[in-house]
């Protein structure tokens, strides 16, 4: 199970080609997809003392993802969620051990101001992400996809004259799938 996210890691390795498979660019600015990701590696770094006792194989899975994340951001949403237990048990137990001397944290308004601090945190991480109409649009560089090219197929070949097979270039197949799923492209990045 390790040894195949394992073998992303080599820098030889033909998806090194793509630009998913890029390493993340070093941005502290929490504005950026970047800079977020650092900042959940920090936190699950500073969980980790807290977790190390009951979590050591969820510790050890969300390390591996960390290092797929660092060499390729295509990872970066699993480190998310294998690194959301790790951090979410370091900050059960810090806070435990911040009430202990300050027992006006453990009041039900001291619990409902935290329910809404985290609220506001998680809106203001989410102001910028577009789901609508062009989802992927923010994390792949859509102007290097072939939208002329793809309406021109539309324009000799309707849709209703039958499926066309493309020979695609393999870093479009998803577009051109996701675009016009009558196409029939030869590869696509599901190939592995």
């Amino acid at each position: 199970m390790l040894d195949y996210p394992l073998a992303y890691l080599n820098s030889a390795s033909p998806f090194r080609q793509i630009l998913e498979w890029h390493p993340p660019d070093f941005a502290l600015a929490p504005g950026l997809f970047e800079g977020r990701f650092w900042l959940l590696a920090l936190a699950f770094a500073a969980s980790i003392p807290f977790a190390i006792r009951r979590d050591r194989y969820t510790i050890a899975l969300a390390a591996v993802s960390l290092a797929m994340a660092v060499t390729s951001r295509r990872f970066i949403p699993l480190f998310a969620i294998t690194a959301a237990p790790v951090i979410a048990r370091g900050l059960a137990l810090g806070l435990g051990r911040l009430m202990r001397p300050l027992p006006w944290l453990d009041a039900p308004a001291a619990r409902i101001a935290a329910a809404l601090a985290a609220a506001l945190a998680t809106l203001w991480l989410w102001t910028d992400v577009r789901l609508m109409p062009n989802l992927l649009d923010r994390w792949t560089m859509s102007d290097r996809y072939p939208s002329g090219a793809l309406r021109y197929l539309e324009a000799i070949h309707p849709a209703d004259r039958g499926p066309l097979r493309v020979l695609n270039y393999y870093n479009w197949g998803g577009f051109l799938m996701l675009h016009a799923p009558q196409l029939r492209v030869l590869i696509d990045g599901r190939a592995n």
